[in-house]
């Protein structure tokens, strides 16, 4: 390191051969997330200092969820593509609201994954979109 403390275990440096040096870089804790000054001494040629930075891999949906029409008198089910998560950012809730953390409308549930939609004929006509929004957390 720059301020000559020995490399995070993250960071692995090997001399291959005398003409090459391979850094290998493995984060997996949110520990390795931020800002590091490498520094590298090559005797008499000098001394390189290069930056690295980690960042957390937040938890995302695979792919965007997609758009639901639905008729008064039916019933529909979202089911939402898998998230992504890695070792150090397991999902650990996902929850569903209205633009501005309204809860959901009656008519709404979500569990596992799935948005159930159900527009009983009983109900008055809204025509237009509702926006849900889908929050992944790593606690």
């Amino acid at each position: 390191m720059s301020d000559d403390t020995p490399l995070p275990t993250f960071i692995a440096f090997e001399i291959p051969s005398c003409a090459s040096a391979k850094f290998t870089f493995s984060p997996t804790t949110l520990a390795d997330v931020g800002s590091k000054s490498i520094k590298l001494d090559r005797g008499s040629s000098g001394v390189d200092t290069f930056p690295v930075t980690v960042t957390a891999a937040y938890p995302a949906f695979l792919s965007k969820p997609s758009d639901l029409d639905l008729y008064l008198g039916t019933t529909k089910r979202l089911t939402l593509p898998l998230a992504n998560e890695g070792p150090s950012t397991p999902v650990t809730s996902i929850t569903a609201e209205l633009s501005g953390g309204q809860p959901l409308p009656s008519f709404m549930t979500f569990s596992n994954y799935v948005l159930t939609v159900e527009a009983y004929r009983e109900m008055t006509a809204t025509e237009g979109k509702i926006e849900v929004y889908f929050k992944l957390s790593d606690g």
